[in-house]
């Protein structure tokens, strides 16, 4: 089933173009069952909730924005409020503050498609931050 999401009025939130988004997913594999993934400025949720449909196990979308947060909780509303989305809203920097470790075996997959290392917790982005920087030189 197709939904129409809601997106933010104005100029502060760009959309994820379709054709990135279907790249980033040519890249990851149409399916992502069992992974986490962390949307950093998920502005309207479409690429959380793409994700979501592809099987991700839980998905953390973060938006900074005021203007955008209450599109992105309607939208999520409209889809029933899947319980495996967690949004943040907050600065993606506030996420990272406190953050801890899990157990989790799953790969983390920030927005921009980066793959993390195994076992680091997506729960208020340290890997989104750590995918940021380059790996270190062997």
């Amino acid at each position: 089933m197709s939904y129409q999401l809601l997106a933010p009025r104005g100029l502060e939130t760009r959309p994820l173009p379709d054709r990135i988004k279907q790249a980033l997913f040519d890249w990851l594999g149409q399916r992502m069952d069992g992974l986490v993934v962390v949307d950093c400025c998920a502005g309207s949720g479409a690429f959380a909730f793409e994700a979501l449909s592809r099987g991700a196990r839980r998905v953390e979308a973060i938006e900074p924005g005021a203007h955008a947060v209450p599109v992105l909780r309607a939208n999520a509303a409209k889809l029933g409020n899947p319980p495996n989305l967690v949004l943040h809203a907050r600065p993606f920097r506030r996420c990272c503050r406190g953050s801890t470790a899990s157990t989790s075996s799953s790969p983390t997959l920030p927005s921009h498609g980066t793959r993390t290392t195994p076992g680091r917790s997506p729960s208020c982005c340290a890997s989104a931050q750590a995918a940021s920087r380059p790996p270190p030189a062997s």
